[in-house]
């Protein structure tokens, strides 16, 4: 995505929270972006020395830029984040963001602040501009798999408390979704929800 266009869609989030009394989610929707997005321009507003909402109208798209995305953060000593080692464990079972800048402040505590390192992290990934289109036709593929971590299930006549395994499976052309709790992941279980997706 060029620049140009970066920057007047955070005009436009600027506008949607001077104007628009909408709430981060909202400006979100309004702006095809995440609310993480939202928060960190908001902050990164907040940090700087801008005037208030209408007189920003006056500012050109260079000079908002440079004001708000200063080269401090690349320039300075500040030492920035792996970011390919952050790639990497969030593909990992509850890696957070939040949880891996705990632990580049812990050996950087003069490090970037935690909107600053999202920030970093977003526009890193989106430099990557890694993308695969792929065609499925239509019947052809199912994606199955059990998904992310068990949850508890209580059995409500006898109160006992069980693992549940989470079984998932997605047509590939229209991308319908079938999930389904299961007591195992033995074989038996992995029959038979699939028997139930395809019934």
């Amino acid at each position: 995505m060029n620049r140009r266009m970066n920057m007047r869609n955070v005009r436009e989030i600027l506008r949607l929270v001077h104007e628009g009394n909408l709430s981060n989610r909202q400006i979100a929707k309004s702006c095809n972006c995440s609310p993480t997005t939202v928060t960190a321009i908001i902050e990164r507003y907040k940090n700087t020395d801008l005037p208030p909402w209408p007189e920003i109208k006056t500012i050109d798209d260079a000079e908002l830029e440079s004001r708000l995305y200063p080269q401090e953060i690349t320039s300075s000593k500040k030492p920035l984040p792996d970011m390919d080692f952050i790639h990497r464990e969030l593909k990992r079972k509850g890696v957070t963001l939040q949880l891996l800048w705990q632990e580049y402040k812990e050996q950087y505590p003069d490090g970037l602040m935690y909107s600053q390192f999202c920030d970093y992290y977003l526009r890193w990934r989106k430099s990557r501009n890694i993308s695969m289109h792929q065609i499925h036709r239509v019947g052809e593929k199912t994606f199955v798999d059990w998904a992310g971590p068990t949850m508890k299930v209580v059995d409500r006549t006898t109160g006992e408390c069980k693992d549940a395994y989470i079984f998932v499976g997605a047509l590939g052309a229209s991308d319908l979704l079938y999930a389904e709790a299961a007591c195992s992941q033995e074989l038996e279980s992995w029959i038979n929800v699939h028997i139930h997706m395809f019934e």
